[in-house]
């Protein structure tokens, strides 16, 4: 049986770390470096949270604000063809950020309008003027909008009518409400009393709490939809398709009042299992724009550490120098969390606070 011949056979030089460049080997001990400190204190994590985090500064999210603007653009437009009094072929679509790891779906919600404020020009350029509203003027509109985060997973029964699901979402956007102004939550069972769940009445009510004018906008951020996929069971839920569909019911809770003027809905959460596809009549008329919410490139990363600040300096003044530059600490953050921002502050966190446990 014959042999394979070596390398050293054939004249081939075996590798080795003289022959590769002094700036080769110091580039790879600095990332083994930096890889080995990720390594060592990822146990350290918990404990790290304890200190002060970083101030986020949140880069790169252009397309998904253009993607949510352009679908609040077009409901202000149409939103009478929601009452079905218009022959259009409108049909009610919603920005939905569905729940991909650490993809900044939340950070999007709740900083949609700052980002807006940093894009709008940029959007108005994209836009085509649609009847009865300029791209100018809904931007102008949007910009003092004012905007309640519901969070979901608070989500339960409320008196007098803990299985209806309507009101309990009705309850926690009233608890979002006072919450924002300093102001205490009424008793369930006399607000109840006062709305008799009415959307019209609902609204007037908010913008009472809120303090808003008729014509201001209202955006609301509802996250952890999936929740709804376990606490379906505390609900007296519509189960006119022969199965119960909490999805479904929420979505229709949103549909009315969406049918209310200048409200504006953003939801955040599961997307697994969700369907809003059943015999309900406003279900059927409903359509989910996905947010892209994409992962960062390097550039955008360098973009992050330079906007974002640490003890009033820029994070890049704390993990870069003069021999390991910005652009080599972005490709390595790059590598090793794949550009999804949550890992990213994650990454960046844990290093900073570990650089401020351990000064050199």
């Amino acid at each position: 049986m014959s042999r394979e011949t070596t390398n050293s056979e054939r004249g081939v030089p075996a590798p080795s770390w003289e022959n590769a460049s002094k700036g080769a080997i110091a580039h790879a001990h600095e990332k083994l470096s930096i890889f080995c400190l990720l390594v060592r204190i990822s146990s350290f994590v918990e404990a790290a949270r304890t200190i002060p985090r970083y101030n986020i500064a949140i880069v790169d999210r252009q397309r998904d604000v253009f993607v949510v603007t352009n679908t609040f653009y077009k409901l202000e437009v149409c939103r009478d063809d929601l009452f079905g009094e218009t022959n259009t072929d409108y049909r009610l679509t919603l920005p939905y950020a569905p729940p991909l790891f650490g993809s900044g779906k939340t950070a999007l919600a709740i900083n949609y309008l700052t980002l807006l404020d940093s894009v709008g020009v940029d959007w108005v350029a994209s836009q085509k003027s649609l009847p009865g509203l300029s791209p100018e003027q809904f931007l102008e509109r949007m910009k003092k909008a004012c905007f309640l985060y519901v969070d979901l997973s608070f989500l339960r029964g409320m008196p007098p009518d803990e299985r209806n699901l309507e009101w309990a979402v009705w309850y926690l956007i009233i608890e979002a409400a006072c919450t924002k102004v300093a102001l205490p939550v009424p008793d369930p069972v006399e607000v109840y009393e006062e709305l008799q769940m009415q959307s019209a009445v609902f609204i007037e009510k908010i913008r009472a709490l809120l303090g808003l004018p008729p014509d201001q906008y209202l955006l609301v951020g509802f996250d952890e939809v999936g929740v709804l996929h376990s606490r379906h069971k505390f609900f007296d839920l519509d189960d006119s398709s022969g199965r119960v569909g909490p999805f479904n019911d929420f979505f229709v809770i949103v549909c009315k009042l969406c049918k209310r003027p200048h409200f504006f809905p953003i939801v955040v959460g599961r997307s697994e299992g969700m369907s809003i596809r059943n015999h309900v009549g406003e279900v059927s008329k409903i359509l989910l724009k996905f947010v892209p919410l994409s992962p960062l490139d390097q550039a955008s990363m360098e973009e992050h550490l330079e906007k974002s600040t640490f003890k009033n300096a820029p994070v890049s003044s704390f993990l870069c120098h003069h021999g390991f530059p910005i652009k080599d600490v972005s490709e390595l953050l790059l590598e090793y969390t794949g550009g999804v921002p949550g890992l990213l502050v994650e990454a960046v966190g844990i290093i900073l606070n570990y650089a401020t446990a351990n000064p050199r």
